[in-house]
């Protein structure tokens, strides 16, 4: 126990010297590692760390090596403890606002870093209400969905799942789609809904994976379908391809379908990865839902899409869920009878949250 508080108070003393020497980089490399065993460390308010390593940030404008070891011990202690999460939002929100700016800056040179925290910040629904709170997170936001995703990158993954863990909150969901639809906030439009289909399109596996996430996010919300089934055949074809084989359907079947989804070749395959997968059939599922979604789903095709892919899935999971949606496109509006059957697909509660 001396040792631990030897230790503790050698760092605490040298977390106050704010220059850019070989010592202080050795010492926030210690920081680092010891972070890594004890996060208690960065909580103590009374010895300030996490502020000390803020203020030596700061003071580092030019020294990006500097920089990063700040900003890995706190990335790495963003992933492993909730409560330094909280601490950050209640204690550094100025930080945590220049963080935002820092994560969508192409320019920024530890751009990864600053997106990868925010990643880890808004893994928990509540921490996303609390960074919602924020002064400029309309304004970041903003930024963030209109960055560029076609370029793979550590960055672009890490944006992306910002966005997923975000949509988790029906609040801020609702304020993307309302961007696509009336301005959004400040009364600029995101565009979310394009940004976010895109890049399900990515050669980046996780990248897809938080795009199919944030679709089914969306889907959640009944009161949001209307404007998911005006995207029409663009989402159809987002969600439906991954899903569509080789196997040859007939001239009425293709008929049905979006072009797009018409005649595929001998060679087409499906989406090797099951989460995908699974995702994309949370949001065929959620869609059923509503009777719009369920006319729109069978008008378009859906059920000949499926009929052939559960031939092919052995993830039990997934062929699971592909058999409740079948299940509710072969019954008809009568056999249903009421609009909304959220409450009985999901009876645990009459609504519900995102899926993450």
């Amino acid at each position: 126990m001396a040792n631990v508080a030897e230790a503790e108070g050698q760092l605490r003393g040298l977390l106050k010297i704010a220059s850019g020497t070989d010592a202080l980089r050795k010492m926030l490399e210690t920081t680092k590692s010891y972070c890594s065993q004890k996060i208690d460390f960065l909580l103590d308010e009374d010895y300030d760390a996490t502020n000390s390593l803020i203020a030596i940030f700061r003071s580092a404008a030019d020294e990006m090596d500097v920089q990063r070891q700040v900003m890995e011990t706190f990335v790495n202690a963003s992933a492993s403890s909730s409560e330094f999460v909280a601490y950050l939002l209640r204690g550094a929100t100025e930080f945590m606002e220049d963080a935002w700016l820092w994560a969508v800056d192409p320019e920024c040179s530890n751009r990864h870093l600053f997106a990868a925290l925010l990643s880890n910040v808004t893994i928990a629904a509540d921490h996303c209400v609390a960074l919602s709170r924020f002064d400029s997170f309309a304004t970041n936001l903003r930024r963030l969905i209109g960055a560029d995703f076609d370029q793979a990158g550590e960055a672009q993954c890490h944006c992306l799942n910002i966005i997923r863990n975000l949509s988790q909150v029906k609040e801020i969901r609702d304020e993307m789609i309302r961007g696509d639809l009336e301005g959004g906030l400040d009364c600029m439009k995101f565009k979310c809904f394009s940004t976010v289909t895109s890049a399900t399109r990515s050669k980046d596996p996780t990248v897809k994976k938080a795009a199919f996430a944030t679709i089914r996010n969306f889907c959640v919300d009944s009161d949001l379908h209307p404007f998911l089934i005006s995207q029409g055949d663009k989402l159809l074809t987002v969600l439906l391809y991954p899903l569509i084989g080789p196997e040859v359907l007939s001239d009425d079947e293709n008929a049905l379908m979006p072009k797009d989804l018409q005649y595929m070749l001998p060679e087409k395959t499906r989406e090797p990865d099951k989460i995908i997968r699974v995702h994309i059939l949370e949001s065929l599922y959620l869609l059923c839902t509503t009777s719009a979604g369920r006319r729109w789903l069978r008008e378009s095709g859906t059920y000949y899409v499926l009929r052939e892919y559960h031939k092919w899935e052995t993830d039990e999971n997934a062929d699971v869920l592909c058999s409740n949606v079948v299940g509710v496109l072969i019954r008809t509006e009568e056999e249903i009878g009421c609009d909304n059957i959220i409450r009985f697909m999901f009876p645990e509660s009459s609504s519900t949250n995102s899926l993450s």
